[in-house]
């Protein structure tokens, strides 16, 4: 870079090729490659670097709960064993890539008790390989 730099006779250029080094290099160690560099020519180029469109990487969405855990639970704690009295509405849980509306009901069980039961009713099922870890069913407790 400092070759491209120094070879380079416009100052566009000059800020365009110092812009990949400044955000690497700091100006005292430019400064003894780069002889006659100015702290203003510095700066200019750490303004443009820092204009320039950055490429914007690909996102990737994390699955924070597997739908296949989760109804499971869902359906339990909407079930009679929990809810008591009738629902007074709904909320819509949002997951990555659905949304479940699930019903607003009054529980008499603490989210603990309720945890503890929705275990044990999976394990007399035998489908104790589906229960959510345990921070997640809080989790989802307290969104409801």
């Amino acid at each position: 870079m400092s070759q491209l730099y120094l070879e380079s006779t416009d100052k566009f250029a000059k800020k365009h090729y110092l812009s990949f080094i400044v955000g690497i290099v700091p100006y005292s160690k430019i400064s003894k490659y780069l002889p006659g560099i100015s702290r203003y020519n510095y700066d200019k180029a750490v303004d443009y670097a820092l204009q320039a469109p950055k490429i914007k990487r690909e996102t990737f969405k994390r699955e924070r709960f597997d739908i296949l855990k989760v109804n499971p639970f869902v359906d339990f704690i909407s079930s009679d064993i929990v809810v008591t009295g009738l629902p007074f509405g709904t909320k819509t849980l949002k997951l990555s890539n659905t949304k479940l509306e699930i019903p607003s009901t009054l529980r008499l069980q603490k989210h603990f008790e309720i945890i503890e039961m929705y275990e044990s009713y999976m394990e007399e099922r035998g489908q104790s390989h589906l229960v959510l870890p345990r921070s997640t069913m809080f989790h989802l407790l307290d969104l409801m």
